[in-house]
């Protein structure tokens, strides 16, 4: 059995990224951080890549920068399961939520 760096294998490979919002980045507890298979701050910002206000400005949690092909499909993905949210429930969701990340992590 070959070990350290006799091994011919590459141990530097990475999970594949899931393409969803990371819903502790969400509340702001992402204990993962740049580990996080999931997305943060490069999640497209809803608001502003359909035209809407973004309230948040500079503060926006999310990304306001050029849509790539993938994150085209991510904020369409996002729009087709959540036509019926309104504007005031997913302003809140896009704000900070200021709910203790312990409640949810002492479970």
């Amino acid at each position: 059995m070959l070990q350290g760096d006799e091994c011919p294998y590459s141990h530097d490979a990475l999970p594949p990224r899931k393409m969803e919002l990371c819903k502790f980045y969400l509340m702001d507890c992402c204990a993962k951080k740049d580990k996080c298979l999931y997305m943060h701050s490069d999640f497209p910002c809803k608001f502003y890549h359909t035209g809407l206000k973004c309230f948040a400005g500079e503060r926006c949690k999310f990304s306001h920068g050029t849509l790539t092909e993938t994150m085209k499909a991510i904020l369409l993905k996002v729009r087709q399961f959540a036509p019926s949210l309104t504007i005031n429930v997913t302003a809140m969701l896009y704000t900070r939520i200021t709910i203790s990340c312990n409640l949810i992590t002492s479970r």
